[in-house]
């Protein structure tokens, strides 16, 4: 059994190199939603695909600055550019929070439930930075809507202080999905990926990028970076990939506790306390 599962290990170890995540350029095309983005460097813009949809659906309904389409607020600065519009080349960094800001609103008009969620997940998700293992610049402006405002970045988890800083972006959004009386277990939908190898090319990380899958890739081969992960049969086997953990839902709901009883709100029983949490239900 010892050999099988080293067996196993290999193989999926094999797979992940093939998938890793190189530096590549934006290449547009309109026969796979607003764009098919090759493989570069991470993150994969395509791994949160039903958020970011929901958000570019929603941005294009009040786009007076031409910004071509969302996935281009997760590139770097030079393919971000191709595809800004009008936005301020100066701040490209807060080109993502801008656009789910903007969604924001307009879901919030419509009464929106799904429509906000997705854009306080999609402002926290992580945007491409210059190397495995760098920080990115999060944007600390203020927006129009105080649950986008709030919302801090996830960072690559090879990072310096990921672990903190991711923790504290994942409890960021689950504070503003309680704002919004939408279950804050959802904010695990932020999580990024497992952490890649610091100062190389290429990221050794359980990546994806796939923009033929309408949910996103992230969520249907389960490579949330979240401990509840670890309670799914098919990933024991995989524990020692696990380097920088986000919660599991009791212990998001036991951070939550001190905002919960300053807003004089009481958390409803979730569905998705008690599960391994997969992604599926936005």
């Amino acid at each position: 059994m010892k050999d099988l599962k080293q067996v196993i290990l290999s193989v999926f170890c094999l797979l992940n190199q093939v998938n890793q995540r190189d530096a590549r350029e934006i290449n547009p095309s309109p026969s796979v939603g607003p764009g098919r983005l090759s493989r570069r460097n991470i993150p994969q813009e395509w791994g949160h695909a039903k958020e970011v949809q929901l958000v570019n659906a929603l941005y294009k309904k009040d786009n007076p600055l031409g910004i071509v389409d969302a996935v281009y607020s997760f590139l770097g600065d030079k393919s971000a550019t191709e595809g800004a519009g009008k936005f301020d080349k100066t701040k490209l960094h807060c080109m993502k929070k801008f656009i789910a800001d903007t969604a924001f609103s307009v879901a919030k008009k419509a009464d929106d439930k799904r429509g906000m969620t997705a854009s306080i997940i999609v402002a926290s998700l992580e945007r491409n930075a210059p190397c495995v293992g760098c920080v990115g610049k999060d944007c600390t402006d203020k927006f129009t809507n105080p649950e986008i405002t709030r919302v801090i970045m996830h960072q690559d988890a090879a990072s310096k202080d990921a672990d903190k800083v991711n923790k504290e972006a994942t409890l960021s959004v689950a504070k503003s999905l309680v704002d919004i009386d939408v279950d804050p277990i959802m904010a695990l939908l932020s999580c990024t990926w497992p952490a890649g190898t610091p100062n190389t090319s290429n990221a050794a990380g359980l990546s994806c990028d796939d923009p033929k899958d309408p949910q996103g890739c992230i969520i249907t081969k389960h490579l949330l970076n979240s401990k509840n992960l670890l309670t799914m049969p098919k990933f024991r086997i995989h524990l020692k990939l696990y380097q920088h953990l986000d919660f599991t839902p009791k212990e998001l709901v036991a951070k939550l506790e001190p905002y919960l009883k300053e807003k004089g709100k009481t958390l409803p029983k979730s569905k998705l306390l008690d599960v391994p949490f997969t992604g599926e239900g936005l």
